[in-house]
């Protein structure tokens, strides 16, 4: 991967420096590309993003319990706090 960033900062020296690489569309391909290589290797299960192209559920989720609001304190103004 360093070698990788190496060559793109190079790349971007010849370019004349990130301004003229963002003026001139380079910046955009590198993200383009990147984007691209990406959800091809979601599709292909080379990557896997947890919680969502991962294993699907084996337990259901935990029983969980609400919390009643109490109306009087609900409706109640400061003046009505404990001090």
């Amino acid at each position: 991967m360093e070698e990788r960033l190496i060559a793109i900062m190079a790349e971007l020296e010849n370019q004349g420096g990130m301004v003229a690489a963002i003026e001139s569309g380079y910046v955009q391909g590198l993200i383009a590309q990147e984007a691209y290589r990406h959800q091809i290797a979601l599709e292909a299960g080379q990557r896997v993003v947890v919680a969502s192209t991962g294993s699907p559920r084996t337990k259901p989720p935990p029983d969980t319990q609400g919390y009643e609001l109490d109306e009087k304190t609900a409706s109640g103004s400061s003046s009505d706090w404990p001090t």
